[in-house]
């Protein structure tokens, strides 16, 4: 139970003055803050007098001349340096935003579709995201024609996927005079084939890998829905029904959610004109409309003051409350409010309390959260468990009054010259502007939003403060920590079970009936066509210098890097693995007396020769890389056999079987383009049964004469283990 003065100030936070502050965001009424971002400790100040609001630059109860926030009294806004164009709406409901600006040489392109993870079906959470992903490995591995990866290295384009609330957005940069390539890209993924069951397949073991490394914070998240009365699925709940999903569900989101009329294409250009924007609108026009949309999911009963159970640490302490960014709501109403409380999270008057109970060292992390069509502002304080009832009634007094008092006429106009300017900054810059407008979308122009929100800036008062801080005079409380730190009365949220079921993808060769010179004129010709796909015959034969980095995650595991060197001619090749901090260097060495190359490792200073199993294994893994590979099959002269025919995500690979340092491989070519896709081996293992690892080339790149993978994705027994993050800081020789 919690201490009667504390349970005095938490009953402060009513639910009906919480519906206030709930109905400020839902209906975009005035009421909350701006886009934010971390912050640390509070800012100490002078103590205040317990149960009066804290002055702020001056006494908040003054009144007179000095109360009255005038248009004229504020500072001068930034010269608009963005051409505004009104957006462009199309017969099949797409809307293009076109923005004129940014750097001549640079085009930006995103287009955000209403098909975000709040639309997932009842047992099927995880459908959108995983939509979403398929749609990138879809180009890559499925496009008719040069890959997607191809055609974006060779646009130097970089493309980029983002999930916010009930919109998924997909973004391409890269140089002006490719714009049109751009738009045509994102065209062809928003109306391409639905992805195949092997590229479902193999995306969802990725997204599970994902959401494991993000377990906790997943759960912190689900935890801040129930509070909101949102009853999404708790991560292990997530999890299992993303193992569960099949191709058929993702291929009727995709053909059902994808569609122009609930979508923004936003173009950033700096000399973008009337004939762009009319070849654009040509190049989208085939996109068709769709159904129409569900509404959001209704909301449960909401309680003012929430726990649960945490094993972590001490106790931590999260406020909820709306977060109406001006471009959220149209006005700045809620930016100011957010200034007087908090002075960017940093003091105001919250921070005044907290430094006038002796708590300036307890850090707070600001974060703003998308949830459906929700956007919350979140206040998370990490303390002892013995600081919670002192913590919670000093926040529980800072924000009674927060929609109570006034703030002096000077500090006023501080808050609404820095709210004022954070939105002048914003609406300068082209990305900024894009942002806005999406946030914001639909709406006529952002000429008339950037005008709406200044003119809100000078038309509030230090005496309207009240009405424009009560959506924050109550926010919803969430304790996480022992048993000891629940107040009393609180709503129990329990924690739940976590871990998810594996899953596994086993994708068969299939034997081919042929006679053996047939057979073996196959497997010729793929094995050219793999080596011309990387850099032909000759320059692999010439094959050098080399080396490369590889950033390595695997599923529950600590990341660690690796960084490869060879010396071809020498024979030598080296791995420094670095893992915190801690750097294992394996290398190869001959033996002068008797005249056999050894495998080396060396940790902190002591060395040891690896013995014969660990041997062969370290050489396999030095030539995972395909130009190592296949330039080390030709100086051994090793002429592959074929050993079937796989089908995959819609493309046909020949298996190219040999031996190599004492083990089996498996080659896996593309037929039509030559890359090499995957790589098959048994892993060695001490004393163990061996298991298949089968390793994924994806993402090719080119990099001095050579066309090789920017990422690796590695699988055992059909089960996703992580991926390989490549980069070539030394050109290849």
């Amino acid at each position: 139970m919690i201490h009667a003065n504390i349970q005095k100030a938490l009953a402060g936070l009513s639910l009906s003055a919480l519906a206030v502050g709930l109905v400020a965001c839902g209906s975009m009424d005035e009421g909350s803050s701006g886009k934010s971002t971390d912050h640390s400790a509070a800012k100490s100040a002078k103590p205040a007098t317990k149960g009066k609001a804290p002055a702020i630059q001056g006494d908040p109860t003054r009144r007179g001349k000095d109360s009255a926030t005038k248009i004229e009294d504020l500072p001068e806004a930034l010269p608009p340096s963005v051409p505004v164009q009104a957006p462009q709406r199309m017969r099949n409901g797409l809307t293009i935003l076109p923005v004129a600006g940014g750097p001549k040489e640079i085009a930006s392109i995103r287009l955000t579709v209403e098909a975000g993870t709040p639309l997932d079906p009842k047992g099927k959470s995880g459908l959108a995201r995983l939509c979403a992903n398929c749609l990138i490995e879809l180009g890559n591995e499925a496009e008719q024609g040069e890959p997607l990866a191809d055609r974006l290295a060779r646009l130097s384009a970089k493309l980029r996927i983002h999930m916010a609330g009930r919109r998924a957005g997909f973004e391409i940069s890269g140089p002006r005079r490719h714009l049109l390539d751009m738009v045509r890209i994102l065209f062809e993924l928003m109306t391409g084939e639905p992805p195949e069951p092997a590229v479902v397949a193999q995306e969802k073991q990725r997204l599970l890998h994902r959401l494991s490394q993000t377990r906790e914070q997943r759960l912190r998240l689900w935890q801040i829905q129930r509070c909101q009365g949102l009853f999404p699925p708790t991560p292990k709940e997530e999890e299992d029904q993303l193992a569960l999903l099949q191709a058929g569900i993702v291929q009727l989101f995709y053909t059902s959610y994808y569609r122009p009329q609930s979508a923004l294409l936003s173009v950033e250009a700096h000399d973008f004109d009337k004939e762009d924007a009319a070849i654009i609108q040509k190049m989208m026009s085939p996109w068709r409309k769709g159904p129409s949309l569900p509404d959001p999911v209704p909301q449960g009963k909401l309680s003012p003051v929430n726990y649960t159970p945490w094993e972590g640490p001490g106790s931590e302490i999260i406020l909820i409350l709306p977060d109406p960014d001006p471009a959220f709501v149209g006005h700045g109403a809620g930016a100011v409010t957010w200034q007087v409380a908090t002075l960017d999270g940093y003091g105001g008057w919250i921070g005044e309390r907290l430094a006038a109970e002796g708590l300036t060292d307890v850090p707070v992390r600001v974060e703003s959260l998308v949830f459906d069509r929700l956007r919350l502002r979140t206040l998370s304080y990490h303390v002892e468990t013995s600081l919670v009832p002192k913590l919670l009634q000093t926040l529980g007094e800072a924000f009674a009054v927060l929609g109570s008092e006034e703030p002096s006429g000077k500090a006023f106009r501080t808050a609404v010259g820095r709210a004022r300017l954070a939105w002048d900054l914003r609406m300068a810059t082209p990305e900024g502007r894009i942002d806005a407008l999406d946030l914001a979308y639909p709406t006529e122009s952002d000429a008339d939003l950037d005008q709406r929100v200044l003119q809100s800036f000078g038309k509030l008062k230090p005496r309207a403060y009240p009405s424009a801080g009560s959506a924050w005079s109550a926010p919803q409380i969430l304790i996480r920590g022992p048993k000891d730190a629940r107040p009393g009365g609180a709503r129990l949220i329990p924690l739940p079970k976590e871990g998810a079921r594996p899953v596994t993808v086993h994708e068969k060769v299939k034997r081919l009936a042929l006679d053996p010179e047939e057979s073996a004129k196959r497997a010729a010709s793929a094995y050219v066509l793999a080596q011309d796909s990387i850099a032909g015959a000759d320059s692999l034969k010439a094959f050098g210098k080399a080396g490369y980095v590889a950033n390595v995650q695997f599923v529950s595991s600590i990341p660690f890097s690796d960084t490869w060197s060879y010396d071809m001619a020498k024979g030598f090749v080296e791995r420094r693995r670095v893992i915190l901090s801690t750097e294992i260097r394996t290398f190869t060495e001959k033996d002068e007396a008797s005249g056999e190359v050894e495998i080396i490792e060396v940790v902190g200073g002591k060395r040891r020769v690896l013995d014969r199993g660990e041997s062969e294994w370290f050489r396999v893994e030095s030539v995972s890389q395909p130009h190592a590979l296949l330039a080390t099959m030709l100086r051994q002269k090793i002429v592959p056999k074929l050993g079937g025919q796989m089908e995959s995500a819609g493309r046909s690979f020949l298996a190219l079987d040999f031996q190599l340092f004492g083990q089996k491989l498996r080659l896996l070519v593309d037929e039509k383009n030559g890359l090499p896709r995957r790589l098959i081996y048994p892993e060695w293992r001490k004393g163990r049964r061996s298991r298949t690892v089968t390793l994924l080339y994806e993402a090719y790149d080119k990099d001095g004469r050579f066309q090789l993978p920017r990422r690796i994705s590695k699988y055992i027994d059909g089960e996703f283990r992580g991926e390989f993050r490549l980069s070539y800081p030394r050109r290849n020789k």
